[in-house]
């Protein structure tokens, strides 16, 4: 383990003033009066009168509903090399982290690693002076909390993870974003393989979800289990990372034992006072009641777990989720169901869905989107979920049953004139929200480079008047 400050990258100067220039213009933009959430009944007026001693947090609100009026930024910083693709809040500032660069062993290198007060100024952190290596493959993800962000660069794949086993570990940085502590793969040192006897080695992995619970990060890699000359099993795994950074990687046969043989995971949270990870499971084909199911796990520790597939009424052959949070009335689902083809045993057209549950214990399906639309994750704020996907269509719901969709959607920029003028765009993409309790901020850009911009939507937790 290692501790380094962060170190600001002087060849980012031009674009911070040219960002100040940018963060004044929206202090002429943005309403004073906050705004309801789209299909909100909530009084924006309520509860504003400032307490005598004490001192109100400095926000930004853009005017409009929230999840259908947008301000789109460019970020300089996020050009189509880096590719922008996972985006998070914590310790007080954004962070953004982009892909792998290169085409091959010989020229990949490490993703970047963007920090940022308010959306708008951003700078690289300099990886290198933190003991990163420049030539890690791969994703970087990263994972927010009031007080602490991590970043995890996943490192799969190398010339020396080819064969029986994978050779590489994730790299990790954990901190409050000035000091930094490092977790290095030769913290976790070997994979802990165990195939229970069935010949089978592990092959492949990558990182599935992650979370963080009491100080200790939980890691859900998916992995393939192989055996010489047939296919593989996909299925769940383990890194656990203590509060005292103490690593290691395990993929044992038997702490995700089950009748399913093929699972992988939409998402981690901490729900209760245990992790919660929420699968799709597969049962072998031809199995009566079903094929793909909506599954959880659950443990309070990290390493014990326990497994239940929760039914629902209106439950199909295939149930699929994509992702999941917990709001204001409980926990929200997104995903697709559909019936089994009786000639391919395949599904048939897929319907979109949501899934909600006051306790996680009962869920309740509803429909949403339309019939093409089978790639929804989920945003909340403290009173709407909002559903969307990559084709930039947004839902909202203020019960995560009854679902409008936010079209069309009115998306601003700034023209050569300094005016907020419609944004032309056809090919805009979402790749994430951000969820805040009055607002939301969207990573987007065109389906090929990735995110290159930021959008903001209703009331944000960032002063833009000290940036005057």
């Amino acid at each position: 383990m290692a501790k380094h400050t962060s170190l600001a990258n002087p060849q980012t100067r031009f674009i911070r003033i040219l960002a100040l220039l940018v963060a004044s213009l929206l202090l002429v933009s943005c309403s004073p009066a906050a705004q309801n959430p789209a299909g909100s009944d909530k009084d924006p007026t309520g509860g504003t009168e400032p307490v005598t001693g004490k001192t109100e947090t400095p926000s930004s609100i853009f005017e409009g509903q929230v999840g259908q009026d947008w301000y789109a930024f460019k970020i300089p910083l996020f050009t189509d090399e880096v590719r922008v693709r996972d985006l998070a809040y914590g310790a007080g500032k954004l962070w953004a982290v982009g892909s792998q660069r290169g085409y091959n062993f010989d020229t990949y290198r490490t993703p970047f690693l963007f920090s940022s007060p308010d959306g708008l100024n951003w700078e690289q952190v300099d990886l290198t002076a933190l003991g990163i290596p420049e030539d890690l493959t791969g994703q970087a993800q990263v994972l927010g909390s009031d007080k602490t962000i991590t970043v995890i660069f996943e490192n799969p794949r190398g010339e020396d993870a080819l064969g029986d086993r994978p050779q590489r570990r994730p790299w990790i940085l954990r901190g409050d974003g000035e000091t930094w502590r490092l977790i290095s793969e030769d913290t976790f040192g070997p994979w802990q393989v165990n195939n229970r006897g069935t010949g089978k080695f592990l092959h492949y992995w990558d990182l599935a979800a992650f979370e963080e619970k009491d100080g200790q990060l939980l890691l859900m890699p998916s992995i393939g289990w192989f055996e010489p000359f047939a296919t593989g099993d996909r299925n769940l795994s383990l890194g656990i990372v203590t509060a005292d950074d103490q690593a290691e990687l395990i993929a044992d046969m038997d702490i995700f034992a089950s009748s399913y043989n093929l699972q992988t995971v939409s998402k981690v949270l901490v729900y209760k006072d245990e992790y919660w990870a929420f699968t799709n499971s597969y049962m072998p084909r031809g199995y009566v009641g079903g094929s793909l199911f909506f599954n959880i796990w659950r443990s309070a520790d990290g390493r014990t777990w326990t497994n239940e597939t929760p039914p629902f009424e209106g439950m199909l052959d295939y149930t699929e989720i994509n992702d999941v949070v917990i709001g204001p009335k409980g926990l929200l689902a997104t995903g697709w169901n559909a019936n089994q083809d009786d000639e391919t045993e395949f599904p048939e057209t897929p319907i979109p869905i949501s899934l909600f549950s006051a306790d996680g214990t009962s869920w309740t399906s509803a429909p949403i989107g339309q019939s093409t639309q089978t790639d929804f994750k989920v945003a909340v704020t403290d009173s709407t979920y909002y559903a969307y996907d990559g084709e930039a269509h947004i839902w909202f719901s203020g019960d995560g049953l009854t679902w409008e969709e936010a079209s069309p959607l009115d998306i601003k920029k700034l023209s050569a004139d300094k005016d907020w003028i419609e944004d032309q765009a056809r090919d805009r993409a979402i790749f994430k929200i951000l969820s805040f309790p009055g607002g939301l901020i969207a990573l987007s850009g065109n389906r090929l480079s990735m995110g290159t911009h930021l959008l903001f939507s209703g009331d944000l937790p960032f002063d833009y008047l000290s940036h005057k």
